[in-house]
């Protein structure tokens, strides 16, 4: 199996409610406080068979929305899983002023041999001006042998 695409999606859930600046969704970790924010969106998940989808940062009020969570992705592929785009699940930036950034979702990889020289992600989305970033989301590679030169990574983006 050849994979060159890439994978984003809407999540659930939400951050910290409204203030001069809202939280960031959690996911694989906590997400960033907004300013005067006293809490987060919690960490959730399983690391060992991420299959969740990741939440959406917070916002103050209608119609105001925080950043989408990431998608989820599953791939189980029996022999060869060759990987040279980018696969991500990453969340999305804030969408209106103040919001908290989506947390990343989930990226889930089962296959004999994996090869190729593409990304594999599950970042977190940004905070906007006052908003938290959103928390990594959750990324397993599973293999027996690995020709896979590219790089695999979360990343929590931490903005205030």
């Amino acid at each position: 199996m050849h994979i060159y695409c890439v994978l984003t999606g809407e999540g659930t859930g939400h951050g910290g409610g409204p203030g001069i600046g809202c939280s960031g969704g959690g996911h694989g970790g906590g997400g960033g406080n907004g300013t005067d924010q006293k809490r987060s969106g919690a960490p959730f998940g399983s690391y060992l068979q991420p299959k969740s989808f990741g939440c959406d940062g917070g916002n103050s009020t209608f119609p105001y929305v925080g950043g989408a969570g990431g998608g989820r992705l599953s791939i189980e592929a029996s022999d060869w899983l060759t990987i040279d785009g980018r696969v991500s699940a990453s969340g999305g930036r804030g969408r209106s002023p103040h919001s908290g950034g989506g947390s990343g979702g989930s990226v889930f990889v089962r296959t004999r041999h994996i090869t190729g020289a593409g990304v594999v992600e599950a970042s977190g989305g940004d905070g906007d001006s006052r908003g938290g970033g959103g928390s990594a989301g959750r990324v397993a590679l599973y293999y027996v042998y690995d020709f896979f030169v590219g790089k695999s990574f979360v990343v929590f983006i931490y903005n205030k």
